[in-house]
């Protein structure tokens, strides 16, 4: 083992777990570009994104995914809460142009591409996870589970989506 490198420690392992709001990591405004920059550099399945609004949803499928991107790394995971945050959430308000999006939409949107905005997710999460090592926790030497962490976060908003629609 280097100099440089440490051996892992139960402190360590601790600190690598990712926050629930990636604002912790990195500023507001870092985090949506992380974001869209993870809609743009993902695999999507099927074809390729569709940038232009559509007449169904008022948004374009790029928009879509980056809201969603953007709304699981701050830890808002329910569709009716993040359709109601695009009139609180500068950010949201932002991808969304004023136009909040149906919670329908949202929930169709992430059911079609679960795997894609998983994939995009994880990767933001590394990039916001980089920042803040490089620039407030150097030394830290465990890397967390993005794939799981994304994971996780995107089958919580189909539970709660689920929940919402038994009500």
């Amino acid at each position: 083992m280097s100099i440089t490198q440490r051996e892992p420690t139960a402190e360590s392992n601790k600190l690598a777990k990712i926050p629930l709001n990636l604002e912790i990591w990195v500023c507001e405004r870092e985090l949506l570009c992380l974001a869209l920059d993870a809609t743009h550099l993902a695999r999507w399945t099927g074809e390729k994104l569709q940038i232009t609004p559509s007449r169904v949803t008022r948004h374009s499928q790029a928009a879509l995914a980056t809201m969603l991107i953007y709304s699981y790394a701050v830890g808002r995971f329910a569709s009716q809460e993040i359709e109601a945050a695009c009139t609180t959430d500068l950010s949201l308000a932002y991808l969304s142009n004023g136009n909040p999006t149906e919670w329908g939409t949202l929930r169709s949107f992430r059911r079609h591409h679960k795997d894609s905005l998983i994939g995009a997710l994880a990767s933001l999460m590394f990039e916001a996870w980089k920042h803040q090592r490089t620039t407030r926790s150097p030394g830290l030497v465990a890397t967390p589970d993005f794939q799981a962490e994304a994971s996780g976060r995107v089958h919580e908003s189909a539970r709660l989506d689920s929940m919402a629609l038994d009500d």
